[in-house]
């Protein structure tokens, strides 16, 4: 392979062996085994660097010849470190006479080699017995009569066994041995080297001095540390070769080189790294070698290093670029000696040459990924460096008009209109043929001779150059090259394919200001698409084209408007197109009327860029609510002047409260759509806050109006009322925040209620809505229409008395055409109830009283309307409440008495259910109800009934909270709870705040509204709590309170007396005492009946002689009396223990009592001094 041959290098180290007595077949197996020798240590004295690790090397043995050794040469590196002599002698005759001299004879040849070692290897067989017996008489063994000959001082002999090789200790004298020989001679050589290097360095500047002996001295040094696998010394070798050539150059020229070169054939198409095409190290050392060839040696040489190394591919390739530039403009200082396009050839052969080898060496190696990356970078700079130059041989030979990656004239109907691309064959297209003829680089010369053979040779390199970009990531590279290759297709006339290209790899320059360039493709672009039709993609382009405006002419800008507003109403489809650089657009201002119109306008900055004007057929701004809502303006037929201008745009559909910010824009034009992202940050305010119309629909939450107390809610009342709106159709969603669920059936009972402008109701209907996946399905209302219907819910019992919230979002239509209208509020909801009722039950010989008691729970007045005791027939109810209002504070109570008299002809006992009505309204709605509806007769009054909704949102947030209930509820008029200093200031504050929100309304209209508030503020003094009672009944809502009433027919008191009376006594005194049970009424059929009474004393107080429990009988008109002995043990006013009385057999109620006298005794501490303590046995 190509690559194994530039590799090779300078070769391994070799060892010679001599070898009479055959002994190397026998060790030969054991020794190659070790190779290659592994961590030897070399102790490097160059410049204090400390010692160098070599991890491996290669060691070649070859047999010893006195012959093998090459004529010496200056600056000529040897391979040959060291030389073994194998001996194998037991014999002391035989030592003597012959192997004695043999060694001496081999001696005489090695060891005159300079800078080389030496050592003698004696060899036995692998016998204990043989090897033990080496001695004889008249003195020592062979093996120590050869090392006092041979090796007196340093220890030139080595023993080893023979057929050892289980043994590892039986070789590593040997090499041990080896490695320090090999090192001793490698240090040698290399002082040496330096010495000569030093030597002919300072004698750069004499005359005489040769530039090529120092570089033969320099490579021969090189080469020893390539042999070494010290790869990086050598590379630095000839690093210094380089930088002195150059140096060289500058100060005394090249005065050792006959000519510059590069006249040979096949100097501008050959290998740059096949060092085997010429005798470059001959020619150097014969001074006959040319500028050219030594450039090439002297990187094909760094080359070959480098292959070794294991970044290797990448460097080469990165030198290879530095190299091959930089020596071309030398070339080119030289071009007149040269073949026409020589550096272009040369440039393109050497690319191309340097990456076949990178290619074949990377095949047969294992690299790092990151590696890979590194190397597939360089070598797409060397092909896009290629490529270039087959750019240049194209338009030499007349095969394409310009360099590919050169700016066309782009061709559109219009003033710069051209003929299609295309080239004739002229007579300096045939010169330029003949030219070019004598290349010798055979894909330059075949890919020459048609236009057909060039683009196939052009994208093929093209395409390796695009496949070598992607592997490392530039994808801005690779869509450059790609845009080449459309461009080929586009001079070819091959616009589908050119189109294909282009509109695949997007934008690439966009953002990076290299406006020309991507004017240049997509004025091609644009070309394309018109000649192959494709006329939706061609109105984009040419929208891209005009964003590009600053690197267009006014003529051009003209053009392509005029393309785009011709081609947008022809497209079949709508095309909708992003962010072009044309216009840009922001939202000054959001006018917010504050009449009852629901919709809003805004005011739109838009900045056209391009010197044309811009016909839009319509302008659209869409706002974002906070709460995923949103507000869409429009406005329609707009011409956009150049420069700055406003537009008004106008909401179609009712906008739902709430904080808006600027979202997105669309600039319309035919069929084409411009899309822009409104600015949200700025100098510029950029949120805008709308507020709920008042006379728009609204959607309320409350619990249902008659409510059961003491129950859990298991649902809720929501009320949409149209007002002044109508709805045609529309759908509802609920959606709970809290921890509430809403549980919706299929169908839903509703109500349906007309009111007049006051709010009084005049028609009432029922109906049924339907739920479909959750959202309720809103009917036809028509305007000031409530509809009611109330939801089931799902509430924990200890989340009852915490407030919860509902999302309520209302889509409807209201028949106007003017779009769907949005309602969106989050609503609080209370489930409890705004008091706590309880009641208190006395018997009576003429029945029951009743007393219902109702707290307040809330800081909001409630007026309790009504409160009815309803019980079943046979039971009249005298209710002895007062007729007046009562009005219910927080924590204050209001009590309702009721007497209860049994009618019927019943004669047993038993309990009969009673039902508490109680009709109530909130305060604050009563005013609120009032005065809205004062206000609007005002508004009616004065022609300004446009206004209600706003005056109405007035009153809600700036009047009704400053209004004293209080005063009102005490019955007097309606009036503000401000000292008259603030008040003056409020209604200053309030006509500031009115002016402002009128800003964008006529002055007439402004000042009558000033005007109707001052005259509203003055008319609360004529309205009092009797004129807002009487028109507010619509607003009343109920509470149901059940419980039961227990009917007796005995009644009887029990009474504990002292006898005889007395006032008070002393602790410890026993108190005589009668417990007397009375009739107080007897109807029952019964003449006698069975009771028990039981004392009630607490044991703290009293203590009890004679019967504590008792049973007895009564008979119909009969009292009796029971004796008891009381014993007080507490001082104070007590009072006597209390009764009850009971049938004794438990079948049926109890019978009640009246009560007892509660009759009081002072009771005093004994007068004595002495106490009494008890002691626990």
């Amino acid at each position: 392979m190509a690559a194994s041959r530039v590799a090779a290098g300078a070769g391994r180290v070799i060892v010679t062996y001599w070898d009479e007595y055959e002994i190397w077949p026998q060790i030969a197996e054991d020794v190659s085994a070790r190779f290659p020798l592994r961590n030897l240590i070399w102790s490097n004295t160059r410049a204090q660097q400390g010692n160098r690790i070599i991890e491996s090397l290669d060691v070649e043995m070859r047999l010893f010849r006195p012959d093998m050794f090459p004529r010496a040469m200056i600056g000529a590196s040897t391979p040959f470190f060291v030389h073994l002599c194998l001996i194998n002698c037991e014999d002391h005759e035989m030592y003597r006479s012959t192997v004695k001299r043999q060694i001496q004879e081999w001696l005489n040849v090695v060891g005159n080699k300079k800078n080389q070692e030496w050592f003698i290897v004696y060899a036995t067989p692998n016998d204990p017995r043989k090897a033990q017996n080496r001695g004889f008489l008249g003195g020592g063994t062979v093996f120590d009569k050869i090392k006092s000959d041979f090796s007196p001082k340093m220890e030139r002999l080595v023993y080893v066994r023979l057929h050892s090789s289980k043994d590892p200790e039986a070789w590593a004298e040997f090499f041990q041995r080896l490695k320090e020989s090999i090192l001793s001679s490698f240090s040698r050589q290399v002082a040496q080297y330096e010495e000569d290097t030093r030597r002919l360095d300072s004698q750069r500047l004499k005359p005489g001095w040769n530039y090529c002996q120092y570089f033969i001295l320099k490579d021969g040094f090189a080469a020893t540390f390539e042999m070494m696998n010290m790869h990086d010394e050598a590379l630095l070798q000839y690093d210094e070769l380089e930088a002195a050539f150059f140096q060289n150059l500058r100060e005394q020229g090249a005065p050792w080189f006959q000519t510059f070169g590069g006249t040979a054939s096949g100097d501008d198409s050959n290998d740059i790294l096949d060092m085997s095409l010429k005798p470059y190290r001959d020619m150097i050392l014969q001074n006959t070698i040319t500028i050219f060839d030594f450039q090439i040696y002297l990187f094909a040489r760094q080359v070959q290093i480098l292959f070794r190394l294991v970044n290797g591919p990448h460097e080469i390739c990165h030198r290879a670029k530095q190299f091959i530039s930089s020596f071309a403009r030398t070339i080119q200082d030289y071009k007149v000696s040269l073949i026409p396009y020589f550096a272009e050839s040369w440039i393109y052969s050497g690319c191309l040459n340097v990456i076949k080898h990178c290619d074949e060496l990377i095949a047969v190696s294992a690299h790092s990924e990151n590696l890979i990356i590194a190397y597939e970078n360089a070598k797409a700079e060397l092909l896009h460096y290629a490529r270039v130059q087959l750019d240049i041989l194209g338009v030499a030979s007349k095969l394409f008009p310009t360099t590919i990656h050169s700016t066309l004239t782009m061709a559109l109907p219009g003033p710069n209109a051209m003929a299609p691309p295309g080239s004739d064959e002229s007579d300096e297209a045939l010169e330029g043929s003949r030219a070019l003829s004598e290349l010798t680089n055979t894909d330059i010369r075949d890919g020459l001779k048609s236009k057909e053979a060039f683009d196939e040779l052009y994208t093929r390199i093209t395409m390796r150059c695009i496949k070598a970009f992607d592997a490392c990531n530039r994808q801005r590279t690779v869509a450059l090259l790609r845009g080449d290759i459309a461009l080929l297709h586009f001079q070819r006339e091959r616009y589908e394919e050119a189109a294909k290209i282009w509109d695949d790899f997007g934008a690439p320059f966009s953002g990076n200001n290299w406006f020309s360039s991507e004017t240049s493709i997509l004025e091609k672009l644009a070309l394309c698409l018109k000649k192959t039709g494709r006329f939706s993609r061609y109105v984009t382009i040419c929208l891209r084209l005009l964003s590009n405006w600053g690197s267009l002419s006014a003529d051009m800008i003209r053009l392509y408007m005029s393309e785009v507003a011709a081609s947008s109403h022809k497209l079949e489809e709508p095309v909708a197109v992003g962010q072009m650089s044309i216009l840009k657009l922001a939202v000054v201002k959001m006018i917010n009327r504050v009449s009852d119109d629901d919709t809003v306008e805004v005011e739109v900055e838009v900045y056209n860029f391009l010197s044309e004007p811009i016909p839009a057929n319509s302008i659209i701004c869409t706002l974002l609510g906070t709460d995923e809502g949103e507000i869409v303006c429009a406005t329609s037929d707009v011409t956009i002047p150049s420069g700055k201008s406003s537009v008004l745009l106008r909401s179609a559909d009712m906008v739902a409260p709430g904080t808006y910010h600027p979202g997105h824009a669309a600039v319309c034009i035919g069929k084409v759509s411009l899309s822009y992202e409104l600015p949200k940050t700025g100098r510029r305010r950029h949120v805008f806050k709308i507020s709920r119309n008042p006379s728009s629909l609204t959607v309320k939450v409350g619990i249902p109006k008659q409510v059961l107390a003491g129950d859990i809610m298991n649902s809720f009342t929501v009320t949409v009322r149209t007002r002044h709106t109508r709805i045609e159709s529309g759908f509802l969603t609920i959606t709970p925040i809290t921890t509430l669920t809403v549980d919706l059936p299929k169908t839903l009972q509703c109500q349906f209620i007309g009111t007049d402008k006051e709010g009084k109701a005049q028609t009432n209907r029922e109906g049924t809505l339907d739920v479909v996946d959750g959202i309720i399905q809103l009917p036809t209302c028509e305007a000031n229409e409530a509809l009611i219907f109330s939801a089931p819910i799902l509430v924990d019992p200890l989340n009852v008395h915490f407030d919860h919230t509902l999302k309520i979002v209302a889509w409807y239509n209201d028949g106007s055409g003017l779009g769907r209208r949005v309602f969106s509020s989050a609503e609080r909801l209370k489930l409890a109830i705004p008091m706590k009722i309880q009641h208190t039950i006395l018997f009576s010989p003429t029945g029951p009283l009743v007393q219902v008691q109702c707290v307040g729970l809330e800081q909001r007045p409630i007026r309790l309307l009504q409160g009815d005791l309803l019980v079943p027939d046979g039971v009249e109810v005298v209710d002895f409440t007062p007729e007046t209002d009562m009005t219910l504070l927080h924590r204050q109570e209001a009590a309702f008495l009721f007497q209860l008299t049994d009618t019927s002809d019943k004669k047993t006992e038993g309990f009969t259910s009673a039902k508490f009505v109680l009709d109530y309204c909130d305060v604050n709605e009563e005013i609120g109800f009032y005065a809205e509806s004062k206000l609007i007769e005002m508004l009616e009054a004065s022609g300004l009934s446009r206004f209600r909704g706003f005056a109405l949102r007035v009153f809600q947030d700036e009047i009704l909270d400053k209004l004293n209930a209080s005063h009102f509820i005490l019955g007097g008029d309606l009036e503000f709870a401000l000292p008259d200093a603030v008040f003056t200031t409020y209604r200053e504050s309030l006509r500031e705040s009115l002016i402002a929100a009128l800003a964008f309304e006529s002055d007439e209209d402004r000042n009558g509204v000033l005007k109707l508030f001052e005259s509203f503020l003055k008319s609360f003094q004529h309205m009092n709590a009797t004129q807002i009672s009487r028109s507010t009944n619509a607003l009343g809502r109920q509470i149901v309170f059940n419980f039961e009433i227990p009917f007796v027919k005995i009644l009887l008191s029990a009474e504990i007396a002292t006898v005889p009376e007395a006032k008070s006594a002393t602790i410890g005194e026993p108190i005589a005492c009668r417990l007397t049970v009375r009739q107080l009424f007897w109807k029952s059929d019964e003449n006698e009946v069975a009771l028990r009474y039981s004392v009630l004393a607490d044991a703290n107080l009293w203590m009890i002689a004679g019967y504590k429990r008792h049973e007895f009988s009564l008979k119909r008109e009969q009292e009796i009396s029971f004796d008891l002995t009381l014993v007080p043990v507490h001082p104070g006013q007590l009072l006597l223990p209390d009764v009850h009385i009971a049938y004794s057999n438990g079948s049926r109620s109890s019978t009640q009592r009246v009560d007892s006298s509660a009759e009081q005794l002072l009771i005093l501490p004994a007068m004595s001094g002495k106490l009494f303590i008890p002691l626990n046995a």
